[in-house]
């Protein structure tokens, strides 16, 4: 079903009371994509609660929440859906949940560098990224308005103009990003996008089971957005999913390394389209 647990907020609330939540992720996850690591229990164990503890209140509970979904094009995986709103105006928050507390910005190569000295493109364009495949490579695309949201639950506000550098701070208009002191405002978002939520229980599957698909909005957008993508304007390109994948982004990287300081080297790259 591509992913490692559909159902409604309440009942995801109700694995993590009774202490089964990483169990139950586990378990989804295993059966859909072979076994998940260490490092990503402890992401869930350490990410999802603290969304659960902003959405505590029952109002939010029939909320359908869908959490490691893979995306149709790619291996790529969403940390968490929100699916809500009315019937014939159907809304989605397409959420990345980042534990990072630190990190170093490096401008030349607009890379960040997290604790782990691992390299990654900005979080909000990848997050960015993942909305734009749903609403355009997604068949149920049409029926939802995706929102992207970086939830940056133990980095501060007042890292926020070096997280945005000037080159980057458009993003901050199109994500909305949640840090450590503004964690509870995740339940204004969800109250002014997703309620009242008024779609039915099995929405959640339905939506992990819809395969790939080209969208009208697809095509609209590429109409609109034609000259971007003939200069090849890829940093662009985001909000319609044409943006590069974390594992297409760290190979450009180690090129770029290897062009850097002269290397002779030959990458061979395999791997599923997308």
């Amino acid at each position: 079903m591509n992913t490692a647990f559909t159902g409604s907020l309440k009942e995801l609330k109700f694995l993590y009371v009774r202490g089964t939540l990483t169990e139950a992720l586990s378990a989804g996850f295993e059966k859909e994509f072979g076994k998940s690591s260490e490092s990503q229990i402890n992401s869930w164990r350490n990410s999802i609660p603290p969304v659960l503890d902003a959405l505590e209140d029952s109002r939010f509970d029939s909320i359908q929440v869908i959490v490691e979904y893979r995306l149709p094009i790619g291996e790529e995986k969403v940390d968490m859906i929100l699916l809500g709103g009315k019937n014939n105006e159907k809304r989605g928050l397409v959420i990345e949940l980042k534990q990072w507390s630190d990190f170093d910005f490096d401008p030349e190569q607009k890379v960040i560098k997290n604790f782990h000295f691992r390299k990654f493109g900005h979080p909000a364009l990848q997050t960015l990224n993942y909305a734009g495949r749903l609403q355009h490579l997604h068949s149920k695309g049409d029926e939802y308005e995706f929102k992207p949201i970086l939830f940056m639950h133990n980095l501060s506000y007042n890292q926020k103009d070096d997280f945005y550098p000037e080159n980057f701070k458009n993003l901050q208009d199109q994500v909305i990003t949640i840090y450590r002191e503004s964690i509870e405002s995740l339940s204004d978002v969800c109250d002014e996008l997703l309620l009242p939520s008024e779609l039915k229980k099995d929405e959640s599957i339905e939506f992990a089971k819809s395969p790939y698909k080209q969208t009208s909005t697809f095509f609209k957008w590429i109409i609109n957005h034609f000259s971007d993508i003939w200069n090849g304007a890829v940093e662009n390109l985001g909000d319609a999913g044409f943006g590069l994948t974390e594992n297409q982004t760290d190979i450009i990287f180690q090129i770029i390394e290897s062009l850097k300081k002269n290397e002779k080297k030959v990458f061979l790259i395999k791997g599923k389209p997308g």
